[in-house]
């Protein structure tokens, strides 16, 4: 059978040997007079019917009862041409590519497995643990729409530039965005705010080792606070703006230290064992949360969330026995709940959580239709700043605090992650 696209018109086969006969010529009709009178007083009688029906038919459609016919079919208005469309959630169907490898893992740290897991959240993936009653995914968001908040920055790390960098950009124009780090070949990633939105600090390998340095919010007077050459990343600023909690690799394995904000008197906060990293001071300043593989129940590059008194004394406290995989953590802005990503299914995708700092009301935000992770609250802290791979590729998005009404903020196909939104003056 032929594969060619077949019409909807019958086709006449003709034999190639056998000429089709042609029909017969109409015969020719006379000419004559009588026939056109009779012709022409048929003629008229057809007008004369036309006009009885179709002026009949006018006023029963215009006057008469037929009229009621006409208004419902005619609509009375017309739709608003001003109706702003829906902004729609993440779909079922948007790929499934997991936040790519690429993001900005310092690759000549030795806590590219750890430290900066956050920097990858497709590390997640490997089946190597398995999670027990971390709750499941939630199911999409349905349609909504949500408005971004106007004026203030959010600093984020993006590949854009062909290098990642430290970027700026209003978060009512996320893409005009201008690069703060351009000036060197190093991998520039972590931003945090200072808590007057001044400064940022940020991890950078521009000089072979990972550190932490600290510049201007016009990326203008970078300065180096680490020295130690022991892979330090991830900064997290005291509320107060006096101290800097970061992650140090400086005795063989990753611990949290506290340093002064000019990057003098560290000390280490965490002396377990096993690796601790990803600290965030709580907004009121009197507890550090941040992960840990001393449960050793996690996927590579991830951990259980454990919080800590800021002042260094006791001992630190699991928060949510069920919780593991976790990518990064952050505080609620009135300091009573903890946002953080993880893995619920060791083969699925990473998912935006809140928890109370005590344990309790452990709930997924947002979606699962894509990966998720990088969650941080706007300046006002009624919305939620995250990355998703949705499209493909990571790009930024920001949703209600309670998860829902997810909007994409950056566009692109250059990986856009690592949010931090500039505090409120």
């Amino acid at each position: 059978m032929s594969n060619e696209p077949q019409d909807n018109y019958p086709t006449m086969h003709v034999d190639d040997d056998v000429a089709p006969a042609l029909p017969n010529p109409p015969p020719m009709r006379r000419q004559g007079g009588s026939n056109r009178l009779l012709i022409g007083g048929v003629a008229g009688c057809l007008v004369l019917v036309l006009l009885v029906v179709c002026g009949g038919g006018a006023w029963y459609l215009l006057a008469g009862p037929g009229k009621s016919l006409i208004a419902g079919v005619v609509p009375t208005t017309r739709p608003s041409a001003t109706v702003a469309p829906t902004v729609v959630a993440h779909t079922a169907t948007a790929p499934a590519t997991a936040v790519q490898a690429t993001a900005p893992a310092p690759t000549k740290a030795a806590t590219t497995e750890a430290a900066t897991s956050e920097a990858s959240a497709t590390e997640a993936n490997s089946t190597e643990a398995a999670t027990s009653n971390t709750p499941t995914a939630a199911t999409a968001t349905a349609e909504s729409t949500t408005t971004a908040p106007q004026g203030g920055l959010i600093a984020f790390t993006s590949n854009r530039g062909g290098n990642y960098d430290v970027y700026v950009a209003p978060l009512s124009q996320p893409d005009q965005a201008t690069n703060l780090t351009k000036d060197n070949t190093g991998v520039d990633s972590d931003p945090a705010w200072s808590p007057d939105g001044k400064h940022i600090a940020f991890s950078s390998d521009r000089g072979g080792s990972l550190e932490i340095f600290v510049m201007d919010a016009d990326g203008s007077n970078v300065t180096q606070l680490t020295h130690d050459i022991s892979q330090d990343s991830l900064p997290s600023w005291s509320p107060d703006g006096a101290k800097i909690a970061y992650t140090s690799h400086l005795k063989g394995n990753l611990d949290i230290y506290v340093m002064q904000a000019d990057g003098t008197h560290p000390i280490q906060f965490t002396l377990d064992g096993a690796d601790d990293f990803g600290a965030r001071w709580s907004p009121d300043g009197k507890q550090i949360a941040f992960l840990s593989t001393r449960d050793h129940k996690s996927l590579k590059g991830t951990g259980e969330i454990y919080v800590k008194g800021a002042a260094g004394s006791g001992s630190a406290k699991r928060v949510g026995t069920d919780i593991q995989n976790a990518l990064s953590v952050v505080w609620s802005p009135d300091s009573k709940q903890i946002i953080f990503a993880a893995k619920p299914d060791p083969t699925g995708k990473s998912q935006i959580f809140s928890v109370q700092a005590d344990g309790t009301s452990l709930g997924p935000l947002g979606t699962v239709a894509a990966n998720e992770a990088y969650p941080t609250f706007s300046a006002d802290g009624t919305q939620i700043l995250l990355a998703s791979d949705s499209g493909g590729n990571n790009n930024l998005y920001i949703m209600q605090a309670d998860g829902t009404g997810q909007k994409q903020l950056t566009t692109g196909s250059s990986e856009s992650i690592e949010p931090a939104a500039q505090p409120a003056p």
